[in-house]
């Protein structure tokens, strides 16, 4: 109901603590199966992911190769540090909450 209505920073900060929540109870439970943790958020991944899948998060596993540049970036890195392109495996999801400090000027969804 009224919940929905109040301010946005609110909203953001009831969020926050709930992913917070999330992620340690997961924490508790150790990957298993070639399961990754991601060092950035904390979410637990199915090996065949490539990027962490965790609403607003999207970091890489591991160092990949730009397609469009043949750049190599490190670990962690959404964008390319060359380019600006977004990694190969980023989905709608990753772009649409991509955090507003990474570069994307050279990126248009």
């Amino acid at each position: 109901g009224h919940a929905r209505h109040r301010s946005e920073g609110r909203s953001r900060r009831r969020e926050d603590t709930t992913a917070r929540a999330v992620h340690d109870r997961d924490n508790r439970r150790k990957p298993e199966n070639g399961e990754w943790r991601c060092p950035k958020c904390l979410n637990l991944n199915f090996e065949k992911r490539k990027i962490c899948n965790a609403f607003n998060c999207g970091y890489p596993k591991e160092p990949w190769k730009c397609p469009a540049c043949n750049a190599q970036n490190a670990a962690g890195e959404f964008l390319c540090a060359a380019c600006g392109k977004p990694h190969p495996n980023a989905t709608e999801k990753h772009l649409k909450f991509m955090p507003k400090n990474q570069p994307n000027n050279q990126y248009q969804a």
